[in-house]
């Protein structure tokens, strides 16, 4: 699905011959992403129908921002990183079936690629676009009642506007 998503951020960098630049960001995005499955049908017997809830919850990025100053104004960068993120997974039997509800709370470590472009608008203030792919590995629920596995990936692709305040 689609949404809109915050970040808050804080970082450290520096740039080395004038041209050369590396950093180091931590940040968070919130709120969390989610996708619904209604009335998805049974493995077993397809008269069962089950209401699913994947949600994706980042609470901590790290990354290493390598970049290249075009001029003192203007710096591009590249992104690479990890990503820590609880992951939940709830399952509710939409008719009158006498099964249980199934949950269950996983965390992950992805992974993290993108770029970006900061551009100095005065002594200490700047704004910038950041582009970054981030990939969470499959996280598997097994549910003992239904006798089934749901593996499920997660990936998203985050366009983001910024103002940034450095001292």
């Amino acid at each position: 699905t689609s949404s809109a998503l915050a970040s808050v951020f804080a970082g450290v960098g520096r740039t080395y011959l004038n041209k050369y630049y590396l950093g180091v960001e931590a940040n968070s995005y919130f709120p969390s992403h989610r996708a619904n499955w209604d009335d998805r049908p049974g493995v077993t017997n397809i008269g069962q129908f089950f209401s699913d809830q994947f949600l994706v919850q980042n609470y901590v990025n790290l990354d290493l921002l390598p970049g290249y100053r075009i001029n003192p104004e203007v710096l591009i960068y590249g992104r690479v990183g990890l990503s820590f993120s609880n992951i939940y997974f709830n399952q509710n039997p939409n008719a009158a079936l006498n099964l249980p509800t199934f949950s269950n709370n996983t965390t992950s470590t992805g992974g993290r690629l993108g770029c970006g472009l900061a551009y100095q608008l005065t002594d200490h203030v700047g704004a910038g676009v950041d582009y970054y792919y981030s990939y969470n590995p499959t996280s598997s629920n097994y549910s003992n009642s239904e006798n089934t596995m749901i593996q499920l990936t997660s990936h998203m692709n985050y366009v983001g506007f910024s103002l940034f305040y450095t001292v």
